[in-house]
C-alpha cells in the first residue's frame, strides 16, 4: 500500500511552537486526517528548536537518509501575493542559499524566523504541484510565464517543464 511507503515531508516551516497557529504542519496534518490515515512516515521540520542552524541540519540529514542522492518525487507548494513560495521571497538572499535546508532570520513576511529548502532541492524535484488561489495570485502566474525565470517572481525560477498548476475561477480571470 502507498501509505506504508509515503514519506512527507515540508518545504517550509514557521518558527513557531508545534501547536501554534501558524504552523504549517498542524493544519496540513489536520486536514489530511480528515481524508484519511497520516502517511507511514511524516517528517515535520523541527522549526521549534531554538538553534535553527542546527534544526536546518538535522532536517537535511533526514532527507538525505530517506532520499539519498534521488530529488523528492513530489511537492504540493502553494504561492504569495508578491510570487515567493517556500520561504524563498523576492530579491531575498535564500534564493542563492547552497545548503538543501537552511535557516531564515529575515523573512520578509511575519515570521521572521523560518526554516526552508533551498531553490535547488525544490527545482530538482520530480513534479511541484502549485496551487493559485486568487486574482492577485493569478496575476503572478501570468507575469511569471509571460516573463521567464526572474527573482522578482521567484516561482517562476522553477523548471516549468517540471510545474503543473492548479488555478480557481479567480486566478484564472485574469489571464
Amino acid at each position: 500500500q502507498v501509505r506504508d511507503a509515503l514519506h512527507l515531508f515540508w518545504v517550509d516551516e514557521r518558527a513557531v511552537p508545534v501547536d501554534h497557529a501558524d504552523r504549517n504542519d498542524a493544519s496540513t496534518l489536520a486536514a489530511w486526517q480528515r481524508g484519511g490515515a497520516l502517511p507511514a512516515f511524516v517528517h515535520a521540520m523541527p522549526a521549534e528548536q531554538d538553534d535553527l542552524e542546527a534544526a536546518a541540519v538535522a532536517y537535511a540529514q533526514t532527507l538525505a537518509d530517506v532520499c539519498g542522492e534521488h530529488p523528492l518525487d513530489a511537492c504540493l507548494i502553494g504561492i504569495g501575493e508578491d510570487g515567493h513560495f517556500a520561504s524563498l521571497f523576492p530579491e531575498h538572499p535564500g534564493l542563492s542559499e547552497l545548503s538543501p535546508v537552511f535557516a531564515i532570520y529575515d523573512s520578509p513576511k511575519p515570521p521572521s524566523k523560518r526554516l526552508s529548502l533551498s531553490l535547488a532541492v525544490i527545482s530538482a524535484c520530480k513534479q511541484c504541484h502549485i496551487l493559485t488561489l486568487g486574482t492577485e495570485k493569478g496575476a503572478v502566474f501570468a507575469a511569471a510565464r509571460e516573463n521567464g525565470p526572474q527573482k522578482r517572481y521567484p516561482i517562476s525560477l522553477l523548471p516549468a517543464e517540471h510545474c503543473i498548476w492548479y488555478l480557481d475561477d479567480a486566478a484564472r480571470s485574469v489571464l
